[in-house]
């Protein structure tokens, strides 16, 4: 069995707030952890892969609708994963586009580094 961590702990170790990760539960993004005596969330190291993959897929923009519908059909077993593929296929293509926007933009900034800040003569 893995070691327990409170809410806090787990938090921190996924960096996510402990706000953010009782919102992701309460929207079925994660799964509910099991509870202490007192009722408090215990969580496991088993649960930090999940909660690293969801804070990547949320850092990179995608929204928590597409990730409800990823859950949903990660929870359909085998009959989900052309879907889950699908999602994740769309989430990349998203991503590449928008690096390539970056990179363009770096590429300005970068020319302009090189040209310096003086007015263009003329002007």
């Amino acid at each position: 069995m893995s070691a327990t961590m409170t809410i806090r702990q787990f938090a921190k170790r996924v960096g996510l707030a402990p706000s953010a990760l009782r919102y992701y539960e309460k929207e079925g993004l994660m799964p509910s952890p099991p509870r202490d005596g007192g009722g408090r969330r215990v969580y496991s190291e088993d649960m930090e892969r999940w909660a690293r993959f969801l804070t990547k897929l949320r850092a990179t923009g995608m929204p928590i609708r597409e990730a409800k519908t990823y859950v949903a059909a990660l929870h359909r077993g085998p009959d989900g994963d052309q879907e889950r593929m699908t999602l994740l296929a769309q989430h990349r293509d998203r991503l590449t586009q928008d690096l390539q926007t970056i990179q363009d933009c770096l590429e300005v900034v970068e020319r302009k580094l090189e040209m310096g800040c003086r007015p263009r003569e003329g002007s």
